[in-house]
């Protein structure tokens, strides 16, 4: 009884539309764990959903410095983005160092008021792998 369970729910999941609610603007931040502690930077994703095709930018922040990249991915089972950072398009370096193309895993939470997309993202520049992190996004506050 319980493989029947099982497959019900992966075939319902399988054939669940992509959810484009999920087009738009979103926040948070993101964070990268090393031997020094959390270093945490602002985040801002503008996600387009064409079926299960994401395209769209982000914007990360540290400062007054900052990286702006198109990003493009695709969701799986209406839950699981999965983009990459295809190019920088514009920003300003921190001295000494390079800002990372970044692979992003998030999962879409339903939360009781909201709904919020987590996971993790790994990384590299020119020249090495980054300190992988994780990130936390919340819809934008539509503000007058």
């Amino acid at each position: 009884m319980n493989w029947i369970f099982f497959i019900l729910t992966f075939v319902l999941l399988g054939t669940e539309q992509p959810p484009h609610f999920l087009s738009g603007e979103w926040e948070g931040h993101i964070t990268q764990e090393d031997f020094s502690g959390i270093t945490e930077y602002e985040i801002y994703l503008k996600l387009n959903l064409k079926g299960e095709i994401i395209e769209g930018k982000s914007f990360v922040f540290d400062g007054d410095t900052y990286a702006e990249f198109k990003i493009q991915g695709d969701i799986k089972s209406g839950l699981f983005l999965t983009f990459i950072d295809i190019e920088k398009i514009q920003f300003v370096d921190i001295p000494g160092a390079e800002w990372c193309f970044k692979k992003y895993q998030l999962v879409v939470q339903r939360k009781a008021q909201s709904i919020e997309l987590n996971g993790t993202w790994r990384g590299h520049t020119t020249f090495s792998d980054c300190v992988p992190g994780k990130i936390y996004l919340k819809r934008c506050v539509k503000r007058a």
